[in-house]
């Protein structure tokens, strides 16, 4: 009797200690990798929505996950009663055993939303030239950095959006930027950045003859023929503005988010339904000055009532689907890039209001 006693006993306790058992560490590389695969995809689809409402007039609105707290709550309750009247342990009267149990997770998201003065600091102002050499000083491609950020070099103008009105980049901007991407692979160029007596920042764009081949050399001198740059030197003083103010300085005039937005629309492909109603303007695009020195566009989005299950991205505005193939990789950079100017745009921006969801 006592035997049996025990052994029920033991197993009530075997139950209590499953129920205790600890959920938390095997969550963890579940959630990270779940959470971070869908903030990822998400972060993705209101890049390229924006992109879309700029091409429809519409306005772009950005709404930033902040944090995402997830709690979990795992209870097993478990009970067993047994009556014996016999010595013989296989003999019984009865015997209950009831096991209940309850698992519970309550995901809480945290959004903010630009809006405001923290809005038009983080979208309307032009990109920190010192920011933009910053990622080309880490191995960005130069000319895909200037070709997305930048709007002039010495009033040599890249492709931008007037209007209704596509104008092309100039040949002298294409020549320029293209030159640049070949002494970064040379290993030719540094950037050095220093504070001012009033913090202003003083940005020095430096070549490095040691570096270079004779084909690299004789890219720099078509460099500094180009700029107007004295040939003399071999470090320029990047400004920001339109034109140079000597032949010792470079003027870079950057582009702020929504002017990128703005100028990556024209590669939309509108519906031809949408063009015959005006839901979306027609726009003209005016020849380039070379076409053989013309780069291709640094993005297509293609547009129709479906889109392929392996898009890249994709998202429904109105009626029609649009997307970017996820063999475009030109695109898929062209993202990339985008996205580490947004954020390091918006980590300059004071933080506004929040929006807090529970989604369990």
């Amino acid at each position: 009797m006592k035997y049996i006693k025990h052994g029920l006993v033991l197993t009530g306790l075997a139950l209590l200690l499953t129920a205790c058992t600890s959920r938390g560490p095997v969550q963890v590389e579940q959630d990270r990798f779940d959470y971070s695969d869908y903030i990822s995809t998400s972060w993705k689809s209101q890049g390229l929505m924006n992109i879309v409402r700029m091409r429809y007039l519409d306005w772009p609105v950005f709404m930033e996950v902040q944090q995402v707290i997830s709690s979990y709550r795992w209870e097993i309750f478990g009970t067993v009663k047994g009556e014996v009247r016999t010595p013989i342990a296989e003999q019984f009267n009865k015997l209950d055993a009831t096991i209940t149990g309850r698992y519970q997770e309550n995901p809480t998201v945290v959004y903010k939303p630009l809006s405001g003065a923290v809005y038009s600091k983080a979208m309307l102002s032009p990109a920190r030239p010192a920011v933009l050499f910053a990622l080309v000083k880490t191995g960005m491609p130069a000319d895909q950095m200037f070709r997305i950020s930048v709007h002039s070099i010495n009033n040599a103008t890249n492709d931008y959006l007037d209007s209704d009105t596509f104008h092309p980049a100039a040949d002298t901007f294409n020549r320029f930027v293209a030159l640049m991407r070949e002494l970064q692979l040379q290993n030719a160029i540094g950037i050095n950045v220093s504070k001012g007596k009033r913090s202003d920042e003083k940005l020095v764009l430096r070549f490095k003859p040691q570096n270079m081949d004779k084909t690299s050399l004789k890219e720099l001198a078509e460099l500094k023929t180009l700029m107007g740059l004295d040939k003399s030197r071999d470090s320029y003083r990047i400004v920001f503005g339109s034109s140079s103010i000597s032949t010792a300085t470079i003027a870079i005039r950057t582009r702020s988010i929504i002017q990128v937005l703005e100028t990556l629309s024209v590669a939309v492909q509108v519906p031809p339904l949408d063009m015959g109603n005006d839901a979306a303007p027609e726009i003209k695009i005016l020849p380039s000055e070379n076409p053989n020195s013309a780069y291709e566009p640094l993005m297509e989005i293609n547009s129709g009532d479906r889109a392929p299950d392996d898009a890249y991205a994709a998202v429904k505005y109105f009626d029609s689907w649009f997307w970017i193939a996820d063999t475009d990789t030109l695109s898929k950079r062209t993202f990339q890039y985008l996205s580490l100017l947004l954020t390091i745009t918006e980590s300059g921006a004071t933080p506004g209001g929040q929006i807090v969801i529970p989604t369990g």
